[in-house]
C-alpha cells in the first residue's frame, strides 16, 4: 500500500472518520483553510465513531465536497484537517510526507481554488450564486479518472490569481 500509515478517510455516509484495511477509491480535497476556526482531528477527540461529523461545524467547502462525493458514488474523501492528527508532530511530518501520494492516488482530486478560506464552498454544490460557474468539457479516462477542461488561459490566470496558488502543497 502506497498510502503512508495510520492513512485516514472520511466515510460521507456514515459522517466519520475511518482507516481503510485495504486501498480504496477516495477523493481528495485541496483546499484553503484561510483564518476561520474549523475543527481538526486529534489523538483525543473520537472522530471514528458513527456520525462524529455531524456534530461539528465543518467549514462549507468540505460539507461541499462530501456532498461532491455522494453525488459521484465516491463514499470516501480525504480532507488533510480531518485526516491527518493535527496535534502528533510526528505522525503529521509523516503524513505530510506522502502528500503527493496521497492526490496523486486520488480517484478523484477536488480544487477548490476560487476562495480564500475553508468556508468558500464549491459552487454549483453549495449555495447557488456564490460563484459564476465556468463552462468545462468534462470526459472519463481510459483508467477511469475524470478530467475536467477549461480554456487554458481562463484556467491559467484563474489558479494564478487565487489564494489557493500560494499555499504550502
Amino acid at each position: 500500500n502506497p498510502l503512508p500509515e495510520g492513512f485516514r478517510l472520511i466515510d460521507v455516509h456514515a459522517r466519520s472518520i475511518v482507516q481503510p484495511r485495504k486501498f480504496v477509491k477516495y477523493c481528495a480535497l485541496s483546499y484553503v483553510w484561510g483564518s476561520i476556526e474549523q475543527p481538526f482531528l486529534t489523538k483525543r477527540n473520537n472522530l471514528e465513531s458513527p456520525n462524529a461529523l455531524h456534530s461539528l461545524n465543518l467549514p462549507t467547502t468540505i460539507i461541499d465536497a462530501m456532498a461532491l462525493c455522494r453525488k459521484i458514488d465516491c463514499q470516501y474523501l480525504w480532507v488533510d484537517s480531518l485526516c491527518i492528527i493535527q496535534d502528533s508532530d510526528n505522525i503529521k511530518a509523516r503524513q505530510i510526507q506522502s502528500m503527493a501520494d496521497v492526490y496523486s492516488l486520488s480517484y478523484l482530486c477536488i480544487v477548490a481554488a476560487a476562495g480564500d478560506d475553508a468556508n468558500s464552498g464549491l459552487s454549483p454544490y453549495g449555495v447557488a450564486g456564490r460563484e459564476k460557474p465556468i463552462s468545462c468539457l468534462v470526459r472519463v479516462t481510459p483508467f477511469g479518472r475524470f478530467v475536467a477542461s477549461i480554456s487554458p488561459q481562463i484556467a491559467a490566470e484563474a489558479i494564478a490569481n487565487s489564494t489557493w496558488a500560494s499555499r504550502g502543497w
